[in-house]
């Protein structure tokens, strides 16, 4: 994992004083810090999937991409238990299942 931080910038600082003699009250406004946030993410997951989708298509795997169902489709799906039909008899994929043509 590698980390990161955004960007960040500070409100000026400002004080400002009323009144005379004994009697003078200031106020400090701005000063604030915005940003400055760390983050991680994977710097070698694009490494990562280029060698698992070699890895798959070595071993003869040919792989594709299928859209997802909306909900309507959703209503007609079917458990992707058991022996899977060839790509081209499914029509959308859903968590768990997919929809025939």
């Amino acid at each position: 994992m590698a980390t990161g931080v955004t960007p960040s910038y500070t409100t000026p600082s400002n004080v400002q004083c009323y009144g005379t003699g004994y009697s003078v009250s200031c106020y400090n406004y701005g000063g604030q810090t915005y940003g400055g946030d760390l983050y991680s993410y994977d710097a070698n997951q694009d490494l990562r999937d280029r060698v698992t989708l070699q890895c798959l298509q070595q071993k003869g795997y040919q792989v594709i991409s299928l859209p997802q169902c909306d909900a309507e489709q959703a209503k007609r799906a079917i458990s992707a238990s058991g022996k899977q039909p060839t790509y081209d008899k499914i029509e959308c994929v859903v968590d768990g299942g997919y929809v025939l043509k």
